[in-house]
């Protein structure tokens, strides 16, 4: 996906699904369960923060989709996964830098 590839483009991907959340989850939500969790993992990629992971968790919190639910913890999981390491390999950056 072309909107993961900036941390603006991820936010803007972000903001329409917000902004278009009701009608997104009653055109996707239903039957087919599988596109609504490939569209929550789709504008949730690009984020790898901490503090986007909790307004993603906050955001499914006040408005869940039951059919979306393993989509929703995999995609926070990831964005967690992603600022740890960016943790360890910025410490690690900042070692090897140091010691240059």
């Amino acid at each position: 996906m072309v909107l993961r590839a900036t941390t603006s483009s991820a936010r803007a991907a972000w903001s329409f699904f917000t902004q278009n959340f009701d009608t997104l989850a009653s055109r996707f939500a239903g039957g087919q369960s599988f596109i609504i969790a490939g569209i929550v993992k789709g504008v949730t990629a690009g984020f790898k923060t901490n503090e986007e992971a909790d307004e993603i968790e906050a955001f499914f919190r006040t408005n869940p989709i039951p059919s979306a639910q393993r989509a929703v913890a995999q995609s926070i999981e990831g964005i967690r996964g992603k600022a740890k390491f960016i943790q360890i390999a910025k410490a690690s950056l900042e070692e090897f830098l140091t010691k240059a």
